[in-house]
């Protein structure tokens, strides 16, 4: 399969899972989470709100406000970039794709004072590899960034490769609901 073939694929399924079980291996994954040293340690951390099938992060986004950690979410936008802009859950609003994000007038982060960084995919391989939705988005915000960075899914989207370019970074994470793994280089 190419990468187009694999994002349909694991697209379909992933809406596929069991709706109950997609919800129980959400919290376990947020569990991990929480008790993990980078994410303990880190003063902001980049997120997601999730769309869909995602792997539903808002329990940790709970958690970390209240600890009063920062959070950072990602506005997107149709010329293809992405801003991170701080984040509190109360003043989260509907934006482009559906995805629910901060207003824009709420400050924005840049890639340099985020600690680490939660990044979502359709499809997962053992080195890092991502396939997202094809618009290129973390794609261009992980060139050159240099804190931590963790995929999270489900055990169900790993693959064995996932047909990396030069110009796509891999992940140093990944998280599904068995725990955290460091990607093999």
């Amino acid at each position: 399969m190419n990468k187009q073939e694999l994002r349909r694929y694991f697209l379909a399924l992933r809406d596929q899972l069991d709706r109950q079980k997609r919800m129980w291996w959400s919290q376990e994954i947020c569990a991990a989470l929480c008790s993990c040293s980078k994410l303990k340690e880190a003063k902001v951390i980049a997120a997601y709100y999730p769309l869909g099938s995602e792997v539903d992060l808002r329990p940790l986004l709970e958690q970390l406000e209240r600890e009063g950690k920062r959070f950072v979410l990602p506005i997107s936008y149709s010329n293809g970039v992405m801003v991170f802009h701080e984040a509190k859950l109360e003043t989260l609003e509907q934006g482009m794709y559906g995805i629910f994000q901060p207003p824009e007038h709420s400050a924005v982060i840049v890639p340099e004072e985020i600690d680490g960084m939660l990044v979502p995919g359709v499809v997962f391989d053992s080195a890092g590899g991502r396939i997202g939705y094809g618009k290129g988005y973390y794609d261009r915000i992980l060139q050159g960034y240099q804190g931590w960075t963790m995929g999270v899914c489900y055990a169900a989207q790993m693959t064995a490769n996932v047909f990396s370019q030069p110009h796509d970074v891999p992940l140093q994470y990944l998280v599904d609901e068995v725990g955290i793994h460091k990607a093999i280089t």
